[in-house]
């Protein structure tokens, strides 16, 4: 149930709650949950994880499943085609396949053998079908491990990424391999995938070649690390000399790759550099986002290396001609790149910075005339049709929730789930035209799954409702939720999420017995932790076993409340969006009497591990007693350029970095008042083992204990395996039951 109202708090606090025993009606005698349910060990599974769609659109009305072999379904007739049977795909040895079926419907693309390289790149096998036909199984590159592979929009070609080269094939000669590029090295020179820091920091993905929508032309980006310097780490695993790993890693003020955008003309295999708008982005860029506008027109917007001035052009397929047609500035921030979405028009549309809020802009790529079509707290661009925008958008007062629109009208504004609760967290995925999507509802309650047709938000089928999983969490004893605005200065409130064991009075004043309290930090810019969503995790253990109350805190920097508070921390990382996190459980305390003041930590990951350890560095009133840094940035002089640079500009030496520095002696002084574990692992590619060793090295050097664990061969994640993840959290917990006596 949902309910909202204010109360009187300092300068005035709202609060929102779901009261999560709606799912058990606030039975006696209910279960807390267990470590090994949320943790599990080997062989087990997590039983309270949602079921989602598990479909991929393929059409206007079409989707494909796989389950029970491979499966195209029409949601307005209910027809199935089975395309590969299950009997077909066991039989073919493929270990963990995915399917892509070519537009033309006449072949498919089989994934399968994938490894993994980074967060998002891989390698795998490829092999090309053609269903019920008595054709061979064609195998890529002989079957060989390649990086990518993909069909052109016409179904009639396939590129296909080895060993940082691009290749061509025809789908009525796929035995005839056309070159594209033959001067990739791998580890140095990449082409049409990216490097470490373009996957990691700029395209979020293994992507970076693009055919045009007739399929006779691919764009693609060369990235040239020659010039980048190494990180080196090593790798044990029993070997008796390790292996040593060579990544090429720009840090900050380091020399960046360099980048050159291609056209290839696949009928003659030619390639040719398209031009860069250096007056306006210098010789120090940064290409954030390509695109294709029509066949005959090829997108891109190019950024200053500080990211803060850029522009959109667009080039000619045939003369390879730029034009500038819109540039985007951001002098007291930064620009937070995304992929326009093009009509047929000719008008492309991006998410750009408008009046304090993230705004839809529409760009005539003709005329240069642009508009800004949509004003709303808009949060991701699904697309466009030549009649309509689609996307999500939160509530200005409301950022932990987010509703699906159709340019004006909210989709899911509406949308009850089986508990008799309006939906309000909801995302989609759309078919190809737009006439139907699936509309995933996150929150407040367990996730549930509905298929709609746009015109009219006609409902077609509740896909999924996880009605075995409310079943379920009826014998447990859930979290209250609660969602608070609290004030910080600027003259901006925060967004807290509270998470309360069942038996405390949240209103009222029966509650005698105190608790002690975790606070959960992530505080990078952009980021949003205050989800109004559903989950049990760890968090549930440790609210429902362990009594602990779980806060989390979305301060200045974070996203979701305005540019204006988002751009609070430029240039100024580890500060107001720090000194929110102490000052903000501060005021928790005061207000809560229920929360025990001498049992309150903190913890966080990556950036929230950086964060962490600069709130026991800045807590000078000792408002936590202990924290736990997982994988921490702690000196932005070891993070990468691209995302670094963004935020704080490019000279390492400048005060901004120094006083970011976890490690300086004054830092360093106050996190040994508190109780500090450290933890990392020394194959994180993303935040260098470094980090926590210069930490840990200037703690030595001053004689202050703290708890440090090192993770061999283990990444950013540490979830190598089952054991290892086991073994984190159990020391975490161990760590939490000794800081709060329990």
């Amino acid at each position: 149930m949902i309910s909202i109202w204010k109360i009187l708090f300092f300068a005035s606090v709202f609060v929102s709650s779901f009261n999560a025993k709606t799912l058990n009606s606030r039975q006696t005698n209910l279960l807390a949950v267990e470590f090994d349910q949320v943790i599990p060990p080997d062989g087990s599974s997590n039983p309270f994880s949602q079921r989602g769609f598990g479909g991929t659109w393929i059409s206007g009305n079409e989707f494909t499943l796989t389950s029970g072999g491979l499966v195209a379904l029409n949601i307005e007739t209910n027809f199935n085609e089975t395309i590969l049977t299950s009997e077909y795909i066991n039989g073919q040895g493929w270990r963990s396949p995915t399917f892509r079926i070519s537009p033309d419907r006449a072949r498919i693309l089989v994934r399968y053998d994938q490894r993994q390289i980074f967060r998002h790149s891989t390698v795998s096998r490829f092999s090309v079908i053609v269903p019920g036909s008595t054709e061979p199984e064609f195998k890529i590159a002989n079957g060989d491990e390649i990086q990518t592979a993909f069909f052109s929009p016409t179904g009639n070609g396939i590129a296909y990424i080895q060993d940082n080269n691009v290749y061509y094939l025809t789908t009525d000669a796929l035995e005839v391999t056309q070159t594209i590029t033959n001067d990739g090295v791998p580890g140095i020179i990449y082409n049409g995938v990216p490097d470490w820091v373009y996957e990691e920091e700029v395209l979020g993905g293994d992507a970076a070649s693009w055919f045009s929508p007739n399929g006779e032309r691919l764009a693609f980006i060369q990235f040239d690390d020659r010039e980048v310097k190494e990180a080196i780490y090593d790798l044990y695993d029993g070997r008796q000399y390790p292996e040593e790993i060579h990544l090429r890693y720009p840090k900050v003020g380091s020399t960046n790759p360099n980048v050159i955008l291609y056209l290839s003309n696949l009928s003659i295999g030619s390639r040719q550099a398209l031009p860069i708008p250096t007056t306006i982005v210098t010789n120090e860029y940064v290409l954030g986002r390509v695109f294709w506008i029509n066949d005959e027109t090829l997108g891109a917007i190019w950024m200053n290396r500080r990211q803060n001035r850029g522009v959109l052009v667009t080039y000619d397929a045939t003369t390879t001609v730029m034009s500038e047609i819109f540039e985007i500035n951001e002098p007291n921030g930064w620009i937070n790149v995304n992929t326009p979405r093009c009509d047929d028009l000719g008008r492309c549309h991006f998410i750009n910075n408008n009046n304090n809020w993230p705004s839809i802009v529409r760009v005539d790529t003709s005329t240069k005339a642009y508009e800004y079509v949509i004003n709303r707290n808009v949060v991701t661009l699904y697309g466009v049709t030549n009649e309509a925008v689609y996307y999500t958008a939160a509530p200005d007062d409301e950022p932990q929730n987010l509703h699906i629109y159709s340019s004006n009208d909210c989709l899911s504004c509406d949308v009850v789930g089986p508990d008799g609760n309006f939906c309000e967290y909801a995302t989609a995925s759309f078919s190809t035209d737009f006439s139907h999507f699936t509309m995933f509802c996150s929150g407040p309650g367990v996730q549930f799954v509905k298929i709609f047709k746009t015109e009219g938000k006609q409902e077609l089928v509740a896909w999924e409702e996880n009605a075995s999983l409310r079943d379920f969490l009826q014998s447990y004893d859930l979290p209250q939720i609660k969602f608070l605005r609290m004030p910080v200065d600027g003259g901006f409130d925060a967004s807290v999420k509270m998470q309360i064991p069942s038996h405390i009075d949240f209103d009222g004043d029966s509650t005698t017995e105190k608790y002690p309290m975790l606070v959960r930090v992530y505080a990078g810019p952009i980021s949003v932790r205050i989800l109004n969503t559903f989950a049990v995790g760890f968090q549930t253990y440790q609210v429902t076993k362990e009594n602990i109350i779980y806060v989390e805190i979305d301060g200045r920097g974070t996203g979701r409340k305005g540019v204006d508070m988002m751009f609070t921390v430029n240039n100024r990382l580890g500060t107001v969006d720090v000194e929110d996190q102490i000052a903000v459980t501060k005021l928790l305390i005061e207000r809560f009497k229920f929360i025990d003041p001498e049992r309150v930590g903190i913890w966080g990951w990556s950036y929230g591990g950086y964060a962490t350890a600069m709130a026991l560095a800045k807590d000078t009133e000792m408002v936590f007693k202990c924290g736990v840094s997982v994988a921490p940035v702690t000196s932005f002089r070891f993070y990468d350029t691209i995302y670094t640079e963004r935020y704080m500009g490019i000279d390492p030496n400048a005060t901004n970095y120094l006083e970011g520095d976890t490690s300086t002696p004054d830092h360093i002084d106050m996190i040994g008042k508190h109780d500090f574990f450290l933890i990392h692992g020394n194959a994180d590619d993303n935040v260098h083992y470094q980090n926590s060793m210069v930490l840990a090295r200037a703690l030595e050097r001053k004689d202050i204990m703290f708890d440090q664990l090192s993770y061999p061969d283990e990444a950013h994640s540490i979830s190598g395996s089952r054991g290892v993840q086991r073994h984190l959290y159990h020391a975490m917990d161990k760590f939490w039951k000794k800081c709060f006596k329990l």
